[in-house]
């Protein structure tokens, strides 16, 4: 299989430069220990027949030639060309880059760019006290998701003189101790509510037991209608149709006239 010239750079950086062995190079670019072996062997027998070249016409202008005509890794490209100001789809484009090649090499761009400022905060920091209380401060942002924004919006509340730390504290404690007294009144009107549904439990218990009186006092007092009725009936029926009674009522309204009454 034919090996491009990009993959043929890649692999002459790997192995002559980072000095890594067949199979790491294979595994890197994705190719056969047997298409890297035959790029190394190609290249070292170009630079040893530019070796001999050089050798008879002369080391030092012909050595001086070669390495001016050897052009930088393709990482090094990259990052002149993001120190040029291009993007990386710019980059990726004009380098003919895959995507996975063009964000190592920005990674590792924006990690060297950011070197010079390590230094100096290393710098800053080199009191044992000040690492610890940064690696902290570090450790809290990073365990609550917090941005370098966020962090900064936090210490200058810390530091200002409305909002300061010293007045957060304060606050805190106000609002502790209101917490508190809410606590206890919640708690009093939480007694005061349980007595009073307790009166209400009992009022309702009276209520029904004299609602089942009355109900019972309603039966008997129809009960005793009812019998009244009837008595009623029997007596009507009783003078009606007893022969010795109309006699006895007759004799009696007549012994009445007699006397005159």
């Amino acid at each position: 299989m034919v090996v491009d010239i990009e993959t043929k750079r890649k692999i002459i950086e790997l192995y002559f430069t980072q000095r890594k062995n067949i199979r790491q190079v294979a595994g890197e670019i994705q190719k056969s220990s047997r298409e890297v072996v035959a790029v190394v062997k190609g290249h070292k027998q170009g630079l040893r027949q530019s070796s001999q070249a050089s050798i008879s016409a002369g080391n030092n202008v012909d050595q001086q030639k070669e390495k001016e005509s050897i052009e930088p890794p393709i990482n090094v490209k990259a990052y002149e060309l993001f120190a040029n100001g291009l993007t990386p789809v710019q980059v990726a484009s004009e380098l003919k880059l895959s995507e996975e090649d063009t964000t190592r090499y920005y990674t590792e761009y924006l990690r060297l760019k950011q070197l010079p400022n390590l230094g100096s905060l290393l710098e800053r920091l080199r009191v044992p006290e000040k690492i610890s209380t940064f690696i902290e401060l570090t450790n809290l942002a990073l365990a609550e998701h917090l941005r370098a924004s966020q962090v900064l919006q936090l210490l200058k509340m810390a530091n200002s003189p409305i909002d300061g730390m010293c007045n957060i504290e304060q606050n805190i404690e106000k609002y502790k101790g209101l917490i508190a007294y809410l606590r206890k009144i919640k708690q009093r009107e939480a007694s005061e509510l349980e007595a009073l549904n307790h009166k209400i439990r009992s009022a309702n218990d009276i209520l029904t037991q004299y609602n089942q009186t009355i109900k019972v006092r309603k039966e008997e007092l129809a009960a005793i209608l009812d019998k009244k009725i009837k008595y009623k009936l029997m007596t009507e029926q009783f003078i009606v149709n007893n022969k010795e009674y109309l006699k006895i009522q007759t004799v009696a309204k007549g012994q009445c006239l007699f006397n005159g009454i």
